[in-house]
């Protein structure tokens, strides 16, 4: 059965596998089709452009051609569905939240068993995939209110000294979201990634830091502005700022 152009998505195929510890999930799909996967038991690691995210049993995630999928552990299945994505209109898969996995186990079981003999059938397995991408396209989190009021209060927490500082996947939790899904919404409602924000929220921490304390050590700052080393302060900040932190500190007034 032929994709109407009129589409910006639509489910091509659904299947699901079953990894051993360390195995590779066998993505096989073309250029303009992406894997929607879902976690029903186990945890997986995925690098996607560049970055490593952990998942679990009742995550969703968006799958490219290019990402690699690894299993952590023995058992863990894995069902998907095939979408093929009109990339001239949809740049982007549409942001994924995490929702109950009571609601999404029977969806993805419906949708997996349903069949497709006759035009009614395919219609029925249509219906039942836009059933599942409406529930967990839902900006449903742990928090009230509208996603502007989760990434502010998430933005708020990196900027206060007084909050331990997370990480991008902790952070994503916190919101009850994939880290993928965070990331994109992230910057979508700030225009800067996770990443990004918080390196920008440390190295103005740096600098206030190294003009109240005049006698304070470079180490001493990238300990306390939350980096992980002097070495990667120190080249985050020159990148930043365009100059190296030892000078910044030694023109100061």
């Amino acid at each position: 059965m032929t994709i109407s152009n009129d589409c910006i998505l639509q489910l091509k195929s659904t299947s699901f596998q079953t990894l051993e510890c360390e195995e590779l999930l066998d993505v096989g799909i073309e250029d303009n089709e992406m894997l929607l996967l879902y976690i029903e038991t186990g945890r997986v690691q995925a690098e996607q452009t560049g970055k490593e995210s952990i998942y679990q049993n009742g995550d969703i995630l968006w799958v490219d051609k290019t990402d690699r999928i690894y299993a952590l552990n023995q058992v863990n299945t894995l069902f998907f569905a095939v979408v093929w994505i009109d990339r001239k209109r949809l740049i982007e898969p549409p942001v994924l939240y995490k929702a109950s996995q009571t609601k999404v186990d029977p969806l993805w079981k419906q949708l997996f068993t349903a069949a497709k003999d006759s035009f009614n059938q395919y219609c029925k397995q249509q219906t039942l995939f836009w059933s599942l991408l409406d529930l967990i396209t839902q900006e449903h989190t742990s928090y009230p209110g509208k996603m502007e009021i989760i990434i502010e209060e998430i933005t708020n927490h990196i900027v206060d000294p007084d909050m331990e500082p997370l990480t991008v996947s902790e952070l994503a939790k916190k919101a009850n979201m994939t880290p993928a899904s965070f990331s994109r919404a992230f910057k979508r409602h700030t225009g800067s990634s996770p990443k990004e924000f918080i390196n920008s929220c440390r190295i103005k921490k740096a600098k206030e830091l190294m003009r109240e304390k005049k006698d304070i050590t470079l180490k001493e700052v990238a300990d306390l502005a939350g980096f992980q080393d002097e070495f990667y302060f120190s080249k985050l900040f020159k990148k930043k700022e365009g100059v190296a932190p030892s000078i910044f500190k030694k023109e100061l007034p």
